[in-house]
């Protein structure tokens, strides 16, 4: 082998070296991404079981009120596990003669996949 067939080979080395050194480094910040992306996610979900444990709780109680469609709620929620939330709030709606009562009222709702299993815990007027 000569030394310009020598140098042309180490050329062309470094040359894939740089190529595979990138093809490294970009395949890194690659899953990089789709790693933060798939925690976001994660995480995005949670959040939703917690909007979704008030919707279901806000939906059992508007079926005890007189004019459920005069119902202005202020909920909140905690987790007591994985899949169970504790709602609480209040709820200012018309009684039967039409005037506006405040109630508070609590619930357990159990999310399990697509279903959620809401218990009214109370509910005072």
């Amino acid at each position: 082998m000569t030394d310009s067939q020598a140098q042309a080979n180490d050329a062309w080395r470094a040359k894939v070296n740089r190529w595979v050194i990138g093809i490294v480094i970009a395949l890194a910040v690659i899953i990089g991404f789709a790693s933060c992306l798939a925690s976001s996610l994660r995480s995005n979900d949670g959040s939703n079981d917690d909007i979704e444990s008030i919707a279901q709780c806000e939906a059992r109680i508007e079926k005890l009120l007189k004019a459920p469609g005069t119902a202005d709620f202020d909920s909140s929620t905690s987790a007591r596990g994985s899949e169970t939330w504790e709602v609480t709030g209040t709820v200012d709606a018309e009684n039967s003669f039409g005037g506006k009562v405040r109630a508070t009222y609590g619930c357990t709702v159990i999310m399990n996949g697509d279903t959620a299993t809401t218990t009214v815990d109370y509910f005072e007027e």
